[in-house]
């Protein structure tokens, strides 16, 4: 098989490319100088920026393994700038679904394990089949929030409304773990 005069200059044409292409990328490699030295607060604050990105990445990591470990891979967990927002939407449940609330008062236990932990006793009236409809609500909120106790008795023998207390709770992921007694952070009285 013999190579036709064609073919000759292409493979020459194809070889003077490869060997300018070779030289020049050698040449850009070798002839690089270092490349000016990063000022140190740039340097610092990448470092941070990186640390915040790690921090991030774990923070994702062990609310996932706290979802877990509390049965709640849906819901939300609150941080400290939500238990305004938190309880609007007690509010807002309570309303939809016939429950009146006389009064709520959150208490923050840090000594809790592994996260700190938000309890909010509810004082309400109903009947029974709203306060079902409630709790059912609440399971299903935004917000993950168990019921720990429930007490009821009712308001009246005549009545089928019933005199509630409920504590229900939820973990807050951005507070740290302290060994002192439970804090009240507000009260909501009597309407």
């Amino acid at each position: 098989m013999q190579i036709s005069e064609r073919e000759k200059r292409l493979l020459m044409i194809t070889a003077v490319i490869a060997v300018v292409g070779i030289l020049a990328i050698g040449w850009g490699l070798f002839s690089k100088q270092s490349s000016a030295p990063v000022s140190e607060g740039t340097a610092m604050r990448l470092d941070d920026l990186f640390e915040k990105i790690d921090n991030v990445e774990s923070q994702k990591e062990r609310n996932l393994v706290y979802k877990k470990r509390v049965g709640n891979l849906e819901g939300s967990f609150v941080s400290s700038n939500e238990i305004t927002p938190l309880l609007a939407e007690l509010e807002q449940l309570s309303g939809r679904n016939g429950v009146r609330i006389k009064g709520y008062t959150p208490n923050l236990n840090n000594r809790a394990q592994p996260l700190a932990r938000l309890e909010i006793r509810i004082a309400c009236e109903c009947p029974f089949d709203k306060l079902v409809q409630f709790l059912d609500a609440v399971q299903k909120a935004k917000y993950y929030l168990q019921p720990s106790t429930i007490k009821a008795s009712l308001v009246d023998k005549n009545r089928p409304d019933l005199d509630v207390q409920i504590t229900l709770f939820t973990y807050l992921l951005d507070q740290q773990n302290a060994p002192n007694a439970p804090t009240t952070l507000v009260t909501r009285g009597e309407e």
